[in-house]
This record gives C-alpha cells, structure tokens and sequence, in this order.
C-alpha cells in the first residue's frame, strides 16, 4: 500500500482538505464579472442617451408644428413668406422701426397736382425724314440662264468639262463652290436630269472623283493615290 502511493506524482492528487481556509470566489473571478457588468452598463448608457435625443428631436419637430399650426390659423399667415415660418430671431434681423412715411401732400418737396394735363401733339414729320426712315427693299436681280436652250446632256457635258479643266489648273472643288469659282456660271439653272447626267460622266470617268464629305456637301477631285479624306483635309479644309 505504501509503495503504490508513492508512485502517483504529488501534483495531481487532490486531497480533500485542499479547499479548507478559502472563503467566496477567488480574486480572478470577481474580476471576470466586474468588467462584465460594467461593459453592459455602457451598452445601457449609450442606448439610453441614443432614445434620449431621439425624443428631444421629436419634442422640437413637435413645437415647430405646433407654432406652425398657431401661425397658420391667424390672418396675417402668408406661406409664400419666409417669415411665416421662421422668426427674425432665426433669420438675424433686427426688429427696427419702419421710417415714418409722410404724404405726398405733406412733404414740401413734392409738388402734387390736382387738375391733369394733355401732352402736346407730335409734330408732323417732313417729306424727307419720312424717306430717310423708309427702308427701302432690295430687288433681287434676277440674271438670266445661259443654260436655258440646252439639253440636260449638253449641260452635264459643259459643266464637266468646266470641271476637269478647274481640276488641273486649281485643284479639288467643293460642290458648292461650282458657281464662285466660275465652274458654272451666275444664273445658270441645272436641272436634275443634268446632274444624274454629271454623275453619270463622273462614274465613267477613269481619273476624276467625287466625295461626299458630309450629307450636303462633297468635292471633285483628281485621283493621285492619296485617301479622299486626306485630300479635303490638306488641300481643301487648310485653303
């Protein structure tokens, strides 16, 4: 019996006058459970003071109603003022006298008349100033056509040829510059079967070229290798 006692190691036999001369919860233990309460009365605390202004919020949105309600149900309420709803304390504005307001009647510096009276007549105006200030309308001149006796074909064949001969000695030639130029002359009406017969020659044609640069406007050129866009750009769009 001796000898098996002596073999168990003495920190792990307990003996069971070990507990004798201690009294309540060990030191540790009453730690543990103060810093629990005290973080729960934190929690407490703040959900209080968050209910707290909560309620002071809507107490003031209360009596902004209520003084809003009293306003309202007097005669002098307007809401399109801004008094109506804020008093001149909120909006920094001194409550000062208005200036004393004296009759027209009363102040010496004011002449008031009773009677009325009758503006006099304008005076009539001259011959001359009435031309002066009529504005005149100008005609608009109206040149005759030099393609009037011409077929359609006749004019396509003209005007394209009026274009080739620009082509070489000037360059490409906006659409709508034909008639500034001098490709086609001042008065001269192209008929739609005339320009379906230009287009026409156009297409045929080995070296000339047109291209539209926009929905209105395109230009004639001679075809050198270089992109249509790249033409307008160097030799159109910078002249």
């Amino acid at each position: 019996m001796t000898m098996l006692m002596s073999a168990l190691p003495m920190e792990d036999t307990q003996y069971p006058w070990g507990s004798l001369g201690k009294v309540g919860p060990s030191r540790e233990d009453i730690s543990v459970v103060t810093d629990d309460l005290t973080k729960k009365l934190g929690e407490v605390k703040d959900e209080l003071l968050s209910e707290i202004t909560a309620l002071r919020e809507e107490i003031q949105r209360l009596q902004r109603d209520i003084v809003h309600l009293r306003r309202s149900e007097t005669s002098g309420f307007d809401e399109r003022s801004v008094t109506s709803f804020l008093s001149l304390d909120d909006l920094n504005i001194a409550d000062e006298p208005r200036p004393e307001v004296v009759p027209l009647s009363e102040n010496p510096d004011v002449r008031v008349v009773a009677d009325g009276f009758t503006a006099p007549p304008p005076k009539p105006r001259s011959i001359k100033q009435r031309k002066v200030k009529r504005k005149r309308k100008k005609r608009k001149v109206v040149l005759p056509n030099p393609y009037e006796d011409l077929s359609d074909d006749s004019i396509a064949f003209e005007v394209y040829t009026n274009i080739l001969h620009h082509l070489d000695e000037r360059g490409p030639v906006m659409n709508n510059n034909l008639k500034r130029v001098g490709v086609v002359p001042e008065g001269a009406v192209i008929t739609k079967g005339a320009k379906a017969g230009l287009k026409e020659l156009v297409t045929n044609d080995d070296r000339l070229r047109f291209y539209q640069v926009d929905k209105i406007r395109g230009f004639y050129y001679i075809e050198d290798g270089r992109d249509p866009q790249d033409i307008y750009d160097e030799d159109i769009a910078k002249s």
